[in-house]
């Protein structure tokens, strides 16, 4: 299991973990390997330590429900700079991408931008393609560490032509990177 937070936990230490979902889901684990992201956050890699087989059911179920075939997002975790206008001018917007879905993106930057405010962003997915040009809201932003923040841009719904060589170019991309659909059960997984 991979997972993202801002502290690291102890290593090759099993720890009881407990996700609030419709029904509480309680497992232990131990972090096997870390990444340093920008904006104090690590990514961590989370082995599942000796779990009964009725803990392993509710993990599957948990994972089939949160991460589904037909979940549409791509985790990017990497720089990219938006354009935003804002009145009437164009203005770059640096942020680390953590993902993006049609219904947005979210991101962290050393720029606040205030909630509910809206703009016109403009962005490219790859080199080869045009920009995709959208209206968006910041749903939310909140400061995760001095002078750094966490946002979400709300996207406004895509014209049909702009849906499709938007989900075309996710898929592209998904098919580049690690897949983010978890299509095995939870007693195959094994440790990277």
């Amino acid at each position: 299991m991979r997972i993202l937070v801002d502290f690291l936990f102890p290593e090759a230490r099993a720890l009881s973990f407990k996700l609030i979902a419709e029904e509480p889901l309680e497992f232990t684990a131990e972090m096997v390997w870390h990444k340093m992201m920008i904006g104090d956050m690590y990514m961590v890699g989370m082995k599942f330590v000796e779990p009964s087989q009725k803990t392993s059911e509710n993990i599957d179920s948990f994972i089939g429900k949160y991460s589904g075939s037909d979940k549409t997002e791509l985790r990017l975790n990497r720089m990219f700079v938006l354009k935003i206008l804002n009145n009437v001018e164009w203005k770059n917007y640096p942020v680390y991408a953590l993902s993006l879905s049609l219904d947005g993106l979210e991101f962290t930057s050393d720029k606040s931008l205030e909630v509910n405010e809206d703009f016109l962003v403009q962005f490219h997915l790859d080199e080869e393609s045009p920009p995709f040009q959208i209206y968006a809201r910041v749903l939310y932003m909140k400061e995760i560490s001095d002078g750094r923040f966490k946002g979400f841009f709300e996207f406004d719904e895509m014209q049909p032509p702009d849906r499709l060589r938007f989900m075309e170019r996710m898929y592209m991309l998904l098919k580049e990177e690690l897949p983010t659909i978890i299509t095995e059960p939870i007693s195959n997984f094994e440790v990277p």
